[in-house]
């Protein structure tokens, strides 16, 4: 029997100029709403705190953690996710 050998890229973080998509979009939006109130060096400083901020939440997302979190913690869930989503008392004993 072979061995079965699967493709790196498939378990990876989709990427753009080896940076993760969340880390680039909140980096750039964040670069341009303080570039464009306060200056470009309140827009270059908070683009590098957006792009810190983004690149921890993208790996968040992709790992799963958000996802959970959301799913768990969300208020009203029968009218937010599914109107068949457990309450919350039975959610925690599964």
């Amino acid at each position: 029997m072979s061995r079965r050998e699967f493709i790196d890229c498939l378990n990876n973080e989709p990427k753009a100029f080896n940076c993760n998509f969340g880390s680039l979009a909140v980096g750039i939006v964040m670069l341009a709403l303080f570039g464009f109130t306060k200056g470009l060096f309140w827009g270059i400083g908070a683009g590098a705190v957006g792009f810190t901020l983004g690149g921890w939440l993208s790996k968040q997302w992709f790992l799963g953690n958000l996802q959970r979190s959301i799913y768990w913690k969300i208020p009203l869930p029968k009218i937010w996710l599914d109107k068949n989503a457990p309450l919350s008392s039975n959610r925690k004993e599964l």
